[in-house]
């Protein structure tokens, strides 16, 4: 009872059933499974679960993003008169800018190693729960890469607004 091709399965797992009806008197103890359909569920949850961590992972780089988005106005409202100071001096915009990238890149940095290190301790706590966690060093840097990054691209933007303040509007802000 082998099936030649897969779009004979089905006539396969007949002519064992009739097979074992002849052979048997009572054949219903015994079950013909197709394996391949269970390789395809197989198949079909870990697609689910990937587009599920997908979902999760863009959802995390969106809020996380706008949190840090927001941080930053609020740090260039706050030193609105510094960067007036700075650009009278005759500080240039991309050395403004790249002070708020930077300043970006230090809150995605701390936040990529809190998370680190949360997972420390959420690792053996995971593994309590059954679910199978493989903790690695390569994941660990493409988490703290990704804060990273997620940090300089939202930061990109409150960067560029600081850097185009004219000197004397941030002077006479208040």
């Amino acid at each position: 009872g082998l099936a030649t091709s897969t779009e004979v399965i089905d006539q396969a797992m007949t002519r064992l059933k009739s097979s074992l009806d002849y052979l048997l008197e009572d054949s219903t103890m015994y079950g013909i499974e197709d394996a391949g359909g269970r390789i395809e569920a197989a198949l079909q949850s870990a697609r689910t679960m990937k587009m599920l961590l997908v979902s999760v992972a863009a959802i995390v780089f969106l809020v996380g993003g706008i949190g840090i988005m927001n941080v930053l106005f609020v740090s260039v409202k706050e030193r609105t008169k510094e960067i007036g100071i700075l650009k009278a001096l005759g500080t240039s915009k991309k050395d403004i800018l790249l002070l708020f990238l930077l300043e970006s890149v230090e809150i995605g940095l701390f936040g990529g190693i809190v998370g680190v290190l949360v997972s420390f301790a959420a690792m053996p706590l995971m593994q309590r729960t059954g679910i199978a966690v493989s903790p690695s060093v390569e994941g660990w840097v493409i988490a703290l890469f990704f804060a990273v990054g997620t940090a300089a691209v939202f930061g990109f933007y409150p960067a560029y607004k600081a850097a185009g303040l004219k000197p004397i509007d941030a002077l006479t802000y208040e």
